[in-house]
């Protein structure tokens, strides 16, 4: 009997030892690397142990090797090994998954595979031929290929065998979101809370966009919990206040498009599914309406401090024109990327290299060769998936990515769910994160696989 079933057979424990039980796996993540960059490395070879007893715990694993790995560097002395250490925690996790599943395929316990994850191999196999025909880096491609195919198939699968963990799951990222945001409030008043920039708050993480995304999209989602009443309580709201005022703080435009977007496309998705639990929507616009018409008042006697407020979040202190500020923060990496997607429109140009060769870094190993990181900068995901797959590759994706947001956007599943996933996802709008699974991509694809597991995911 596998780890996943072992933890179904287990009696039920109460629900406060539980909560304890959670804080004491993720409270010592950030305590431990306060003592030095040794204490981070043994946090980091913990969690690929750790990985190593089970779907439950590789994802665990995988979600608190995320955290170690974005803590802030004014207030922790982070290991240098880190890049290697983490991706030693994917790997391990990895290992433990596909030794599971190939265990059930030989028993004959369990032979189907998800549909997202059929899609995610023709993805890959598609991918491959092309960077090997266009790329001018086709060993970063191919290192970069395999280790999204890594990370995507440990978090469709893992979460696939842990489908009945629906509870624990929302009971795991809502304590890492409330344990984060607790943490990081002393600091809107110290100045290591504004180490990055000194001016936007990046709170326990290593820069303002981080942690905005990371607010952005639990906020959201704790929003619709509240709405759907899994989650009930006037401590509840008042946590959600808090983190939406640290949410503002941060600065983060993507953040907060997280927020917005990915809610609002939820509720017109569901209005036009016809929606049968329409009280969800009802309540949701009423206190919206409720909310503007408290805060009109305040919005007409400090329109002016309000209005320069709002210009300085959208424009970041700049005095450029709307179009002029759009260009100088991404508008230029998007036309950088479609100006060569029209150059090799059926190809692209090779997966995961950058739009200029020049500009394009590459870490190796010392004594190997082997390409061991190589970031790039792309603002827009469905411009990247362009310039780097072309229309061949990009159709492909396409069918996957469906494949893998359905559980969550059907007919019939919880707003709470598909606002998780679809505010994760919204995080590619300031950043293509998708293919990342060394930085904010990991985060995003494991709020999408408990998003699969909270809507009730079909295997």
């Amino acid at each position: 009997m596998d780890n996943v079933e072992r933890f179904l057979d287990v009696p039920k424990i109460g629900i406060a030892w539980k909560r304890r039980g959670l804080l004491f796996k993720i409270i010592p993540v950030l305590v431990l690397p306060l003592l030095g960059s040794r204490f981070h490395e043994i946090v980091y070879l913990a969690l690929v142990l750790w990985a190593l007893r089970g779907p439950k715990e590789t994802l665990e694993a995988l979600s608190l090797s995320w955290l170690v790995t974005f803590l802030n560097p004014g207030m922790y002395t982070l290991s240098g090994s880190s890049e290697v250490l983490r991706w030693l925690v994917l790997f391990s996790g990895f290992c433990s998954i596909i030794v599971r599943v190939s265990s059930r395929v030989l028993v004959r316990l369990d032979t189907r595979f998800p549909k997202s994850w059929c899609w995610l191999l023709g993805f890959f196999i598609v991918t491959l031929v092309l960077s090997y025909l266009s790329s001018y880096a086709f060993d970063v491609s191919l290192f970069k290929l395999i280790a999204f195919l890594m990370a995507a198939t440990t978090v469709i699968l893992g979460f696939k065998m842990t489908r009945g963990f629906s509870r624990y799951w929302t009971a795991w990222f809502l304590t890492i979101f409330v344990v984060v945001v607790l943490c990081s409030l002393p600091l809107l008043f110290h100045p290591i809370g504004f180490f990055c920039n000194q001016r936007s708050f990046q709170g326990l993480l290593n820069q303002p966009q981080a942690y905005g995304v990371f607010l952005g999209s639990l906020c959201s989602w704790l929003f619709f919990l509240l709405m759907e009443r899994e989650k009930k309580g006037l401590l509840w709201w008042a946590f959600l206040s808090l983190a939406f005022l640290s949410l503002v703080a941060t600065n983060s435009r993507t953040g907060m498009l997280c927020l917005m977007a990915g809610s609002l496309t939820v509720i017109v998705l569901k209005i036009f599914q016809g929606y049968s639990n329409y009280r969800v929507i009802k309540k949701t616009l009423a206190f919206t309406i409720f909310l503007l018409i408290i805060l009109l008042p305040v919005v007409v006697v400090q329109w002016n401090p309000i209005k320069n407020a709002l210009v300085n979040f959208t424009f970041k202190g700049s005095s450029a024109s709307m179009a002029e500020a759009f260009y100088a923060s991404r508008g230029f990496l998007i036309m950088r990327t479609f100006s060569n997607f029209l150059d090799q429109p059926l190809t692209g140009i090779g997966f995961g290299v950058a739009s200029d060769p020049d500009s394009f870094v590459v870490r190796r190993n010392a004594l190997t060769g082997l390409p061991l990181g190589a970031p790039i900068e792309k603002g827009f995901l469905p411009a990247a998936v362009l310039e780097e797959v072309g229309i061949i590759g990009t159709g492909i994706f396409l069918i996957f990515l469906t494949s893998l947001l359905y559980p969550t956007l059907r007919r019939g599943a919880k707003i709470s769910s598909a606002v998780l996933a679809m505010s994760a996802l919204f995080m590619n709008l300031g950043e293509s994160v998708f293919f990342s699974p060394g930085g904010m991509g990991l985060w995003m694809w494991l709020l999408i696989g408990a998003a699969r597991v909270m809507a009730g995911e079909k295997p």
